[in-house]
C-alpha cells in the first residue's frame, strides 16, 4: 500500500483502488462490484475451472467506479474460489468476486492522503494467506 496525494492538478487517466475511504470531503456514489470466472468444476468434464487474475477483477471494478462518475473506488468486500484437479493446491483463483464502494471527491482542489491499493500486491497477499474453508470434493466425469 502506497500514500499518494490527490491533488486537481494529476491527470487522472483512470479510478483510483482505494483499501480505505479517505478523510478529506467525499460523496458517495453507491456500490459497485464484478465477478470473474467459476466456483465449481465443469461437471461434464470434470476438468477444473479456468484462472482468472486480479488484474482484470480490478480493471473491471474500476469501469464499474468510472461508469457511476467516480474518482475512486474503496474495496469493500472480497472472494476467491481456488479450484483443482486432485490433490495439488492451485496457486491462482478461479473465481473472484469484488464489492466496492464508489466515491466522488467533494473538492477535487483539496489536498487529501489515499491509501491505494495495488492489484498485484493485494494478489500476492491473497495467496500467502491461509484458506477460511477448504472443501474436498471429488466428482464423477461420464
Amino acid at each position: 500500500m502506497a500514500l499518494a496525494p490527490a491533488l486537481a492538478s494529476e491527470p487522472a487517466p483512470s479510478v483510483r483502488l482505494l483499501t480505505s475511504a479517505p478523510t478529506c470531503a467525499h460523496k458517495r456514489l453507491g456500490q459497485v462490484s464484478v465477478t470473474l470466472g467459476e466456483k465449481a468444476p465443469n461437471l461434464r468434464t470434470g476438468m477444473p475451472a479456468s484462472s482468472v487474475d486480479y488484474r482484470l477483477a480490478f480493471a473491471k471494478l474500476a469501469r464499474a467506479a468510472q461508469a457511476k462518475g467516480g474518482d475512486a473506488v474503496v474495496l469493500r468486500g472480497h472472494e476467491a474460489a481456488y479450484v483443482t484437479k486432485g490433490a495439488r493446491p492451485s496457486r491462482r483463483p478461479s473465481y473472484v468476486s469484488l464489492q466496492g464502494a464508489v466515491i466522488a471527491f467533494a473538492n477535487p482542489g483539496a489536498a487529501c492522503e489515499l491509501v491505494l491499493l495495488d492489484p498485484q500486491t493485494f494478489a500476492r497477499e491473497v495467496l500467502a494467506r491461509e484458506a477460511e474453508d477448504v472443501v474436498k470434493e471429488t466428482g464423477t466425469a461420464f
